[in-house]
């Protein structure tokens, strides 16, 4: 007896889970097929972004993972990035498991897209020939777009098919935004310009430009046509139904899926698949009496149905849309409210069965070494398992808390993503930071709100941890500012000390002068400034080298320390200038000072044993006026130091004398 085969696993890359009804109609279309066939898929949404390293480390866990195969959304990865990068960076790198390009035909690689070209083309036939439409306006979307530049090429060959006029300004760049389209189709028409008929290259853009036109009191359908391009399904449903060209993207996406697991059974098909693009007319183009049935095609192959089911169909949507959001917004709220880990975790676990969901895995990246969560993939070594649950319990198969390597999470038995399945892949990031990744089993009906959910978590996950790193950092700062205390005595000496003579440098003798000065002198005592220069620098540099010139700058400050108490300040101003603020009893004490200082100069140069003498020449002057500041005495020595400067030139005498 032949064992049973182990479902095949398929993962789906998409930039968004919701997409105004896109992805969901991309995701029903490649789950029924490979749901319906018992196997897993993995649906991977990245955090929208036009950083490519942001994308890959998304989903580089499917890299790493064993994967059978893949289907890429091509078309709206197209939006952030170009066809050679997608095809080089995202896509060949699957290889060589089956990797299904959708939306965009790669060469080599297995394909499937609509007739865009086909689908323009009959629109603007209809516009001329039904309607006599003749000054036409496109608005365009993403400049990189292949499909968007697919549609504006068609529309350009057939304006010049009809012979009608195009130029810069009949291209509008609505970027396939709502609020894009809305702002440029004002700005055309504020500036004087004038059409018949505006043809999107989306609904939403197109139900931009029925904004405006309702603004601006312009009757779509009469005054002028106005289409799109997908037919989602507010295209039928708004207020005036959207005319538009049908994109088959159930079809399209349950096509890829069997194009992939015919891949993996052996079965060669043709590389491309191309299906059909249809124009639907509807009121917004000057088709007014068409039956609803008829406006409200999905498909060719789908039969019409009646407006009543489909009027009370979007009631219980609307209603059911309504419950969800409340349920998220409290979920929300709880979520972001938890600043601790564990307790984000446990209100994690309640909230699953409510959002409707039976499987999940969180699972948190290491953080590196300075406590940070990684940017980049490179050196992304461990993963930690923290919720792994049920169906209402934690699984057993893998215990909490475990770390594993990153790739060891999507293996085979690792974790609950047994076939039949669809499994949501959502990688938390705040920012550029990487915290983990969330796998979710929900209901389809449920997924609207994932990307949402991923984001509050991502939130409250890096709120809990910025906390923690707070708190962390509160701890290291008071032994710091403990140790800190105690060297803040030396630190603040050393930032005011002259690093070669060790005396106070300028900042230094100025602050402790000034504040010195502030104070009012002891009783019976007079402060008193030495400015002094030390004779022949230049001589001595120039003569015996800059070396020589600091041994005399060093000798001077030596002889300046020992030449005054300890309690007096010295301080080297710059260059060879130097000042001392002392104290003094009696103004008659100046001359022995400056002769006790003219004495230990002697007696240094006598035993020195230098090539050169050391001579220096003082200034003084007596801080007497409580307003004089400090730079005014220093002023006043230095009239007195240039007057013994003079002396000394004038009568070659070496002694030292004060003014």
């Amino acid at each position: 007896m032949n064992p049973t085969p182990s479902p095949r696993r398929i993962a789906l890359l998409t930039t968004q889970i919701d997409n105004e009804g896109y992805s969901g109609a991309l995701i029903d279309g490649v789950a029924e097929v490979v749901r319906g066939q018992g196997h897993v898929l993995f649906v991977c949404s990245a955090p929208v972004s036009d950083s490519l390293p942001h994308y890959l480390a998304s989903w580089k866990l499917l890299e790493q993972g064993r994967i059978d195969g893949f289907i890429v959304a091509a078309n709206l990865l197209n939006h952030h990035f170009t066809l050679e990068v997608m095809e080089r960076d995202i896509m060949r790198p699957f290889l060589p498991a089956p990797v299904v390009s959708f939306g965009i035909a790669v060469e080599g690689l297995l394909s499937v897209v609509c007739d865009n070209r086909r689908g323009i083309s009959d629109l603007v036939d209809h516009l001329v020939h039904a309607h006599g439409r003749k000054r036409f306006v496109f608005m365009k979307g993403h400049e990189g777009s292949s499909n968007g530049q697919d549609r504006l090429l068609e529309w350009r060959a057939a304006m010049d098919r009809h012979g009608l006029p195009r130029d810069d300004r009949s291209e509008l760049k609505g970027n396939y935004n709502i609020d894009e389209a809305r702002a440029r189709f004002a700005a055309y028409l504020d500036g004087g310009g004038r059409c018949d008929a505006v043809v999107c290259a989306n609904d939403s853009m197109a139900l931009g430009v029925l904004q405006v036109c309702g603004e601006r009191g312009l009757k779509a359908g009469f005054d002028l046509s106005v289409t799109g391009f997908d037919n989602r399904d507010y295209a039928a449903l708004s207020g005036i139904p959207i005319a538009t060209v049908n994109q088959p993207v159930k079809e399209m996406a349950s096509t890829a899926a069997r194009m992939v697991l015919d891949a993996l059974a052996g079965e060669s098909g043709p590389l491309l698949r191309e299906l059909p693009a249809f124009f639907i007319p509807r009121p917004s183009c000057g088709c007014h009496d068409l039956p609803f049935e008829a406006m409200s095609w999905v498909g060719r192959e789908h039969a019409a149905r009646p407006i009543e089911a489909l009027v009370r169909e979007q009631a219980e949507e609307k209603y059911a849309l309504l419950n969800r959001f409340r349920m998220l917004r409290r979920a929300g709220s709880d979520l972001l409210s938890t600043m601790d880990n564990e307790r984000l975790f446990d209100v994690l676990v309640d909230w699953l069965p409510r959002i409707g969901s039976s499987r999940c895995l969180l699972a948190l990246y290491e953080e590196d070494a300075l406590g940070e969560f990684p940017s980049s993939i490179a050196g992304q070594q461990g993963i930690r398992v923290r919720v792994d649950w049920e169906n209402g319990r934690p699984r057993a198969a893998w215990k909490p808390d475990r770390l594993e390597p990153a790739a060891s999470l999507l293996a085979e038995g690792s974790g609950p993503f047994r076939g039949g399945l669809t499994l949501y892949i959502l990688p938390l990031f705040f920012n550029e930071r990487r915290l983990g990744t969330l796998i979710l089993h929900v209901d389809r009906r449920q997924d609207l709100f994932l990307e949402s959910l991923r984001d509050q978590l991502s939130a409250a996950l890096y709120g809990a941890w910025l906390i923690r790193r707070r708190r962390e950092a509160e701890e290291k700062l008071r032994a710091a500012m403990e140790s800190m205390a105690e060297h803040n005595q030396e630190l603040s000496q050393q930032a005011h000390r002259d690093e070669l003579t060790a005396v106070y440098n300028r900042r230094g003798f100025f602050d402790l002068a000034r504040e010195a000065l502030a104070r009012k002198a002891p009783a019976g005592m007079k402060r008193v400034v030495f400015l002094m220069d030390l004779d022949g620098l230049k001589p001595i540099n120039d003569l015996h080298g800059h070396k020589s010139g600091d041994v005399a700058l060093l000798s001077a400050a030596r002889l300046l320390r020992e030449g005054f108490r300890q309690s007096d300040l010295v301080g080297r101003l710059g260059g060879d200038e130097f000042a001392v603020l002392t104290q003094v009893a009696s103004l008659a004490d100046l001359p022995l000072i400056l002769e006790r200082l003219a004495a230990r100069a002697e007696a240094f140069n006598a035993g020195s044993g230098l090539p050169f003498r050391v001579g220096m020449s003082f200034g003084t002057a007596v801080h007497e006026d409580p307003r004089e500041t400090l730079e005014q005495l220093l002023a006043r020595s230095d009239a007195g130091l240039y007057a013994e400067k003079r002396r000394k030139k004038g009568s070659g005498a070496p002694p030292v004398r004060g003014a």
